[in-house]
């Protein structure tokens, strides 16, 4: 005669890989479309141990912090990288993994006059022109969006973008608007512009009581009012 039996089952193990410090989950497990918990059937397993470990490798641009085990009776110590062991057993369980963005380098937007390296822009709490730092400090893969500061910058008109120093950067659009993305190494884009027009300025010399001009200005033939070009002088003393 032989008796036959099978294991009964246990409550399920449910594993969380979230933003730390938020219940946003970052893990899509094998199946799914979206990141969701890992959720581990605990049917015929009553007994039986589940070694669990942090899914860094599969979070693009995050990194491990620390793991939760509290609401896991059976769990084991974890180690620094947050490997553990549970045993399947009657009460649901609950394992908290916790992630956060990397580091970048940081981008940095210069704008300059055409032909220098003069800095035209005063930063948002700068007491005068220089370059805009954005710290990658926890950014990596998100994405900056820059564009041209003409409206911040008197006098002068946006010319062009460049982003070969940038490999992070999308095409620029005809006003300079890209998106760079964070990533390892700093980044720099470098916006031009150049000083607008301005309206003529005509001097003329003449006789006290007459309108008879005197100087013959540079290349004039004979005496006549001396026009000097406003052009790329707006504001210019």
């Amino acid at each position: 005669m032989t008796y036959r039996y099978k294991r009964k089952d246990a409550a399920n193990i449910t594993v969380h890989h979230y933003i730390d410090g938020t219940t946003t989950e970052l893990y899509t497990p094998a199946g799914a479309s979206t990141p969701g918990p890992e959720t581990i059937n605990g049917s015929g397993k009553l007994g039986l141990t589940e070694n669990l470990t942090n899914k860094e490798a599969d979070i693009d641009n995050y990194e491990f912090v620390g793991v939760d085990v509290s609401g896991a009776a059976s769990a084991t110590t974890p180690s620094a990288t947050g490997a553990t062991t549970l045993t399947h057993g009657n009460a649901p369980q609950t394992v908290i993994y916790k992630y956060r963005r990397k580091n970048a380098g940081n981008i940095v937007v210069n704008h300059y006059e055409v032909g220098g390296s003069t800095q035209l822009y005063t930063p948002s709490g700068a007491a005068a022109p220089s370059a805009q730092t954005f710290d990658g400090t926890g950014k990596l893969g998100l994405v900056e969006n820059l564009t041209n500061k003409e409206a911040d910058i008197a006098n002068y008109e946006f010319v062009n973008v460049e982003v070969t120093a940038a490999p992070g950067a999308s095409t620029p659009t005809a006003t300079g608007a890209t998106g760079v993305t964070y990533r390892a190494g700093t980044q720099t884009v470098t916006y031009r512009y150049r000083r607008k027009n301005a309206a003529n300025i005509t001097v003329h010399h003449v006789e006290v009581g007459t309108t008879t001009e005197l100087y013959t200005p540079a290349g004039a033939a004979a005496p006549s009012a001396e026009t000097i070009s406003g052009a790329g002088k707006a504001w210019n003393k």
